[in-house]
């Protein structure tokens, strides 16, 4: 591990020891780090064994995990139910960004999704991510889970955006790397704007109930 990074996690414990968080909370961040560091160095290099992906999928549930530990203190049911359909979105992240770099990935002998399926399959689960997303959410605002405090319905509508964009870039099949790279930006541009509407819209409720 670099100085930097053993600055970055001196930083991290002697936050949660001014936070008072229950020490456990290092094993939390422990498994961060473990993904971060592993995903390109040895001996796992997971990005080159074909687990390139799991680090991401993981980053998508433990981001929005993070901030409900600090609020509450625990890592509970609740958070896990919450935190699924982020791992989906945080999982089409990566994938978007590998699709123009296929050619770069297999000449270094990366073994992710793009390598191993190409860009047509790529895409296709993207845009299976994105509706499996914004199906959880209307489940959760049709089954009425914390209705009194969420819109998730409001939330399955923006997601909405990013799965039809998805959609089409599946029914053109982009394979040529220009034409797919146009494609793969617009899904993440699409992502991350709905991603930011959504964060702004948790950040207002947060303050509004204060």
């Amino acid at each position: 591990m670099s100085l930097d990074q053993q600055d970055k996690s001196r930083g991290t414990i002697i936050f949660i020891w001014i936070a008072s968080l229950p020490i456990w909370v290092i094993v939390y961040i422990s498994v961060a780090i473990f993904f971060c560091w592993f995903y390109t160095a040895p001996p796992l290099r997971l990005v080159y064994r074909g687990f390139g992906e799991l680090p991401h999928l993981l980053a998508g549930i433990m981001f929005p995990g993070w901030g409900y530990l600090i609020l509450k203190g625990t890592i509970d049911l609740p958070l896990l139910l919450f935190a699924i359909p982020f791992g989906l979105l945080g999982l089409t992240v990566i994938l978007n960004f590998e699709i123009p770099d296929l050619e770069a990935d297999l000449s270094g002998g990366k073994k992710n999704l793009i390598v191993l399926k190409g860009r047509l399959f790529s895409f296709s689960i993207i845009m299976l991510l994105y509706a499996l997303a914004t199906s959880y959410f209307f489940v959760l605002a049709y089954s009425g889970w914390n209705s009194d405090k969420f819109n998730f319905l409001f939330i399955a509508l923006l997601l909405l955006i990013p799965t039809v964009l998805s959609f089409i870039a599946v029914i053109k099949k982009p394979v040529l790397r220009e034409k797919a790279t146009k494609y793969a930006i617009l899904n993440a541009i699409a992502g991350f704007t709905v991603t930011s509407l959504i964060t702004l819209y948790f950040t207002l409720i947060f303050f509004l109930s204060i």
